[in-house]
């Protein structure tokens, strides 16, 4: 699980199956509250994103979790002071919504991209822009303060849109395989949403991502170098 190297006590990880990702690092430089890690994704496998915090994270001010994922922000845990040392950390399945009174979550699903020529070229420059940002799990730790309970608030089902298969020109030069869908929503149980603001000149204080490919993209980009049967999955270390 990687733990960000200026503040501590403050851990990320993906989880796929019930297991979290073998992570790998690319040992490239990277802006100073972030940390950077590939994972690598199979088409059809529901992921979570987990996270947790451990002493001496400070507890004077809630935090807030943007989670980003290809671009769009499908997530915002809120994490109160006295709910930061939870033993269990916290974890988020897919985005929730509360239309008409209903509560569903959306699971987080890898989608597999497929690239052929049968695409219509006229649709390639909006392809490269649709999948500009395809690829990434991002995580924004931000403090917030003034937090009010907002009981009005309705959030709707979130739309991603699965590309499928796309022109292999708009694929050229970026080695991506996946992009992240939802499953159907399901129920699930009601959760408080909250107003709050945020603190630090709205900057995160930590930021975490994760670059998910498949075992043969990361192999393309020279992050593994391994053969393929001696390069496990998925890693049995506990959360």
């Amino acid at each position: 699980m990687p733990v960000h190297p200026n503040i501590e006590g403050v851990k990320a990880f993906v989880h796929v199956n019930g297991q979290p990702c073998e992570k790998h690092d690319d040992h490239t430089l990277v802006a100073r509250h972030s940390v950077e890690r590939y994972i690598i994704a199979e088409p059809g496998a529901v992921f979570e994103v987990h996270f947790r915090f451990t002493p001496p994270f400070p507890t004077e001010l809630t935090v807030s979790v943007v989670i980003t994922i290809d671009g769009k922000d499908l997530d915002e845990p809120l994490i109160r002071p006295a709910e930061l040392y939870e033993e269990e950390g916290h974890v988020s399945v897919g985005p929730i919504s509360n239309e008409g009174g209903v509560w569903k979550t959306q699971r987080y699903r890898f989608a597999q991209l497929h690239a052929g020529e049968d695409v219509p070229k006229g649709d390639i420059d909006a392809q490269k822009k649709q999948l500009a940002e395809t690829g990434t799990i991002s995580l924004h730790f931000c403090w917030v303060h003034c937090t009010r309970l907002n009981k009005t608030f309705e959030a709707f089902e979130k739309e991603v849109h699965d590309p499928g298969q796309v022109h292999e020109k708009a694929l050229k030069g970026r080695a991506l395989s996946h992009a992240v869908s939802l499953k159907e929503a399901v129920p699930t149980d009601e959760i408080e949403y909250f107003d709050a603001e945020y603190a630090n000149n709205d900057e995160p204080f930590a930021v975490f991502h994760f670059y998910y490919r498949s075992l043969h993209a990361l192999k393309d980009l020279h992050i593994l170098r391994q053969t393929p049967s001696s390069i496990p999955l998925i890693t049995s270390t506990n959360f």
